[in-house]
């Protein structure tokens, strides 16, 4: 861990001289991109020497906010300087939106960072419980039943739905597919519980023999797992989302093996990622294998290519300066901010009709000329800017970073597998959208808690029903043998 607190004190030094010594290549507006790398470095540098201490808590989700930091505050704008990405603010943000943009970013990387001191200082580390056999909190033949009802469905009417390690090259792939919602999450904890199923399984075979082909059963099921793309989200963030959960929940299963889990997910998922890489960024869709895009448009794909992939996905300035560019354009309310939470929260939104367009879709409405309402990200801190004020503006991040901080904390409390499953999903979401607004996250994790403890509730019931009847037999036995 020394070597990797050091690596990022030196590239912080590194991007910031860079950043310097072609400050040419920095439109004025974002003339203040350049000192982040150099705060960045001041304050990772606190923050590294607190995480070093084993008993601190929240030291996952503050690990993940400084990858993510760095991302933004260090690759960004080392890649942005030299290759001129962030020459202009014309075409996305007029000035005055990229240089509030510039402002309020240092803001909250200063507020953010002073927070995660607090939450390594003073949330204490939840001591593990020690759980003699992980068990699952649901019926076995319950998830059983529900696996194959989801199997049927894929087979009637998903098959377009998932696709295993590539996406498909043809133009009808490429120009999208119709996508329903509840088809797709039905089918998709179809998958969830399967897996939970199997690893389960794999597990109990391991933990009464010991032998490890039950291991690697369960590994080869998490490698698999992460190889299957979902059209819902074709991003290649998504496949950290798979990846994350199996890397917190297999390790608790088979202890031993921790360094094998973690080295095969991580390589599986780099592979998933250049794989989508390939697909969305070199435009393997105009070509007939993912080779020949590869060799025709390698050449192409440079430092400002990669300056566009983390300032899309990791909410860098640029995003934020569009946010607030077409946020001021569109006129947001009140009203918008309370739908935001009711539409977005699964279930609630069919009790709850509110035909105030939401803050994303009427973002995007306005860039697609009302073609599409979603598609382009929208940041915290611009969220917070339009809602909460400038002088508040670092709060709708702040309250992600601690509901991270909050789920974990609580993770290592759960002693059943398909509950930790499921917390683990929405944990992973969480924390790599901690930069996102908040709306974004909730309506997936909404969404996955909601049918994920549905799910589990009614497998729990039939389990509860059954146990009362077992112990009955169980004491009829006992007493039975004591008579004898």
């Amino acid at each position: 861990m020394k070597k990797s607190y050091f690596l990022i004190q030196l590239t912080a030094l590194i991007s910031f001289l860079i950043c310097l010594f072609n400050a040419g290549n920095i439109d004025g507006a974002y003339s203040l991109v350049i000192v982040y790398p150099l705060v960045y470095g001041v304050f990772s540098f606190i923050i590294c020497a607190m995480l070093s201490n084993n008993q601190a808590g929240s030291r996952l989700t503050v690990a993940i906010y400084l990858a993510i930091q760095w991302l933004r505050n260090v690759l960004m704008p080392a890649t942005a300087s030299l290759s001129g990405y962030l020459s202009s603010a014309s075409g996305v943000a007029d000035a005055d939106s990229a240089n509030l943009a510039t402002y309020l970013c240092l803001f909250e990387l200063v507020v953010t960072s002073v927070l995660c001191c607090f939450l390594l200082k003073y949330s204490k580390k939840k001591k593990e419980i020690e759980v003699e056999e992980y068990t699952l909190s649901g019926n076995p033949m319950v998830y059983t039943v529900y696996v194959l009802f989801a199997g049927v469905l894929y087979i009637l009417f998903g098959r377009t739905l998932f696709t295993f390690f590539s996406l498909s090259l043809t133009g009808s792939r490429a120009a999208g597919v119709d996508r329903n919602m509840v088809l797709h999450a039905l089918i998709g904890y179809g998958l969830t519980f399967l897996v939970i199923l199997l690893i389960y399984y794999c597990y109990r075979g391991y933990k009464n023999t010991g032998e490890n082909k039950y291991f690697w059963f369960a590994l080869a099921i998490a490698i698999i797992r992460i190889g299957i793309i979902s059209s819902e989200s074709e991003n290649r963030i998504s496949i950290l989302y798979s990846m994350g959960a199996f890397a917190l929940l297999l390790p608790r299963l088979f202890p031993k093996k921790k360094k094998t889990i973690l080295r095969s997910t991580i390589a599986m998922a780099g592979a998933m990622i250049l794989v989508m890489t390939v697909y969305k960024s070199f435009h393997a869709f105009l070509y007939d294998s993912y080779l020949e895009a590869l060799s025709r448009q390698s050449g192409r794909f440079g430092l400002f290519d990669i300056s566009s992939t983390v300032n899309t996905y990791f909410y860098g300035v640029q995003t934020v300066a569009r946010n607030l560019f077409v946020s001021k354009s569109v006129g947001l309310s009140f009203k918008t901010y309370v739908a935001d939470f009711i539409n977005n929260t699964f279930g609630l939104n069919r009790l709850i009709k509110l035909d105030t367009p939401l803050t994303i879709a009427q973002y995007n409405e306005y860039i697609y000329n009302g073609r599409s309402s979603s598609g382009y990200l929208y940041s915290a801190i611009a969220y917070g800017y339009e809602y909460y004020s400038v002088v508040l503006a670092p709060l709708a991040t702040i309250i992600n970073i601690l509901i991270v901080a909050f789920i974990e904390n609580r993770l290592n409390r759960i002693k059943s597998i398909d509950v930790f499953q499921i917390i683990c999903i929405v944990f992973i979401r969480f924390a790599y959208t901690m930069f996102a607004c908040f709306p974004m996250s909730w309506n997936y994790v909404s969404r996955s808690l909601v049918l994920g403890f549905l799910i589990i509730g009614g497998a729990s019931v039939f389990r509860r029903v059954r146990l009362p009847e077992i112990k009955k037999k169980k004491i009829e036995k006992e007493s039975n043998e004591s008579n004898l």
